[in-house]
């Protein structure tokens, strides 16, 4: 047997002795991570009342008025449950992530302003 030959053997032989061993790449996270969070809040109309919870939170509720819709910040009125009033400037992918059920209570209708009785032109007490 040559010195070649020889050699080949030996190459192959260390070849199919270990395996090639390399990183598996990917995977799905951490567990409970369903990807990226539904942003319901944008499904929201403005003067609409829901309640949320919290993921961390089993029980308690929070009430939620959504005033504005800026492009990246939700101007939201809180209440809590000793009757006070808080505004909350949230990230809507942010909070979405963090309060993923809700329940739509209501859409507050838009107030109507009605133009006062009277020309205003016919004031007396005005100088002109």
């Amino acid at each position: 047997m040559s010195s070649v030959e020889q050699h080949e053997e030996e190459t192959e032989f260390r070849e199919t002795k270990t395996p090639f061993l390399r990183v598996a790449t990917g995977g799905k996270g951490p567990p409970g991570n369903d990807g990226p969070a539904d942003n319901w809040l944008e499904r929201l109309e403005i003067r609409s009342v829901f309640c949320c919870r919290a993921n961390v939170n089993t029980v308690d509720w929070e009430l939620y008025f959504l005033v504005h819709k800026f492009t990246n910040i939700y101007l939201l009125k809180m209440e809590t449950p000793d009757g006070k009033v808080w505004e909350r400037r949230v990230d809507p992918k942010m909070f979405c992530k963090h309060y993923r059920d809700y329940e739509l209570i209501a859409v507050e209708p838009q107030p109507t302003i009605e133009a006062p009785e009277g020309d205003d032109n016919e004031h007396s007490d005005r100088p002109h």
